[in-house]
């Protein structure tokens, strides 16, 4: 994992401390023939150390991700040679399989920009004839002009050094009329409606089983342990359930629980996700031969929690209302006490498979409508989540890892048959295939819970005394 800066003209203190401390092994500056500002902290998550920038000749590639395509060489290396040996950039991206932000200072010409989901985080700011573009944000001014923009996840920027203009190359479905740049890995959710037969269901769950156990093995391959951002809800617990039965015996894994002390509410931290969490332990506990499994309480108290706020409010900039503050405030302590450096998150099996209220709303005009609402949330989760995720777990020198949003699992979930993903309005009819995959592995209790928001679930949100009538969308103030 590592943080992104990239600049001409000035850049203040708060700023570059906040990019080294996303690499904290060790970061380096470089600077091009076009007086391009290039630096990259790094957080070697396994040997062998690969510094950065990488540089070749007056092209220099600063690179945030995780590859899955490339064996078992260096992500970064490959991710650099292939910008360095291609006449075209966006050939070279067609063609690469991962998790990734990036900026690559070719002479006059800067290109950057996130990959087709959005998984990393990437901002920058131009300022006349200067320009920044960085993995995260500095201080929240006190003015509503910002002046940071949040890449768009299925965009790749080109900057011109002289004109400090833009041009946008977009990705696109293999059908869009618009003729896109670039062609996403996966189709457009399908509203296709099947048969709900029994061997039909267990022949899809069992696929789906077997993509997400590689999807998540991929992702966690080679460490001593992992860290799963852990509600007890259905998609952390089929991700620590397929963890346990697939990762080596020698691998340790933590359920990061946490809950915030809440004026509002009595019980200081015995919160439903705490209570869910400890159950659903319970159950992976006893479905467990190696006995690998530690449930780690992270209690957050009220002050410690206002005394965290601004720095969490300036970290998930450009995402400014209080449901954006109540989501990153419970990951920014969930992450900071997570042992691994990597963090596993269950992020984007609501919006494959569902698991929202609004979605379920959404059947009384038909299946159809239920797969445009799934591919409108999927769509914005480049900008509702991802990076303002990514900005505030990697903060504490972790790297967040989503194997729900693997390629090869969106590519067969947005092919999936619509009703497989919801089967009904009723509360279990919800994401009824992961439901279905968790009773196939021994998990039985959850599948019968409902969704329930983080920020509800850890009570990190509405936290002040008359606050109880905020809506989530406002801004904080």
């Amino acid at each position: 994992m590592c943080g992104i800066l990239c600049w001409k003209g000035t850049i203040d203190d708060e700023l570059l401390n906040r990019v080294k401390s996303r690499g904290p092994t060790c970061f380096d500056t470089r600077v091009s023939s076009s007086q391009v500002h290039c630096l990259s902290s790094v957080l070697s998550l396994r040997p062998p150390l690969t510094p950065q920038p990488v540089v070749k000749n007056d092209k220099i590639v600063m690179y945030n991700g995780e590859l899955y395509n490339i064996g078992e060489g260096c992500d970064t290396v490959a991710f650099s040679e292939a910008l360095f040996n291609t006449p075209s950039v966006i050939s070279a991206l067609q063609n690469i399989k991962g998790e990734y932000a990036f900026a690559f200072v070719d002479g006059n010409t800067i290109w950057f920009g996130r990959d087709c989901i959005g998984r990393r985080s990437l901002v920058y700011r131009i300022d006349g004839e200067n320009f920044v573009i960085s993995s995260v944000t500095d201080h929240v001014m006190d003015t509503e002009e910002q002046g940071w923009i949040q890449c768009v996840g299925g965009v790749v920027y080109e900057l011109d050094v002289v004109t400090v203009s833009i041009s946008e190359h977009l990705w696109g479905y293999k059908d869009d009329e618009t003729n896109p740049n670039l062609i996403y890995p996966y189709r457009e959710v399908s509203n296709d409606v099947i048969e709900l037969e029994n061997h039909v269901i267990s022949e899809y769950a069992t696929q789906f089983k077997q993509l997400l156990a590689d999807a998540l093995s991929v992702r966690t391959v080679g460490y001593e342990q992992i860290s799963i951002l852990f509600s007890g809800g259905i998609d952390c617990a089929l991700l620590a359930r397929l963890a346990d039965i697939n990762l080596p015996p020698s691998v340790s894994i933590q359920l990061v629980n946490v809950a915030f002390q809440n004026p509002r509410v009595g019980e200081e931290y015995e919160t439903p996700d705490r209570v869910l969490g400890r159950n659903t332990f319970e159950e992976l506990k006893a479905l467990s031969q190696y006995g690998r499994m530690i449930f780690s309480e992270v209690n957050v108290p009220y002050e410690e929690t206002l005394s965290h706020r601004e720095t969490v409010q300036s970290l998930m900039y450009p995402s400014t209302s209080v449901m954006d503050l109540s989501i990153a405030v419970a990951f920014y302590f969930a992450s900071k006490a997570c042992s691994s450096n990597v963090v596993i998150s269950g992020l984007g099996a609501d919006e494959l498979f569902g698991g929202y209220s609004r979605i379920v709303q959404s059947l009384t005009r038909g299946y159809d409508a239920v797969a445009e609402s799934l591919q409108v949330e999927f769509s914005r989760l480049h900008v509702r989540n991802l990076g303002r995720d990514d900005r505030v777990i990697c903060h504490h020198g972790k790297e967040a890892r989503y194997p729900f949003l693997d390629e090869d699992v969106v590519a067969w979930a947005t092919a999936c048959p619509v009703n497989l993903k919801l089967s009904g309005s009723r509360d279990e009819d919800t994401k009824f295939l992961l439901r279905e995959v968790a009773r196939s592995v021994g998990l039985d209790s959850v599948t019968f819970q409902k969704k329930r928001a983080i920020q509800f679930g850890a009570r990190s949100a509405k936290m002040e005394i008359g606050s109880g009538k905020v809506k989530g969308h406002e801004v904080f103030k």
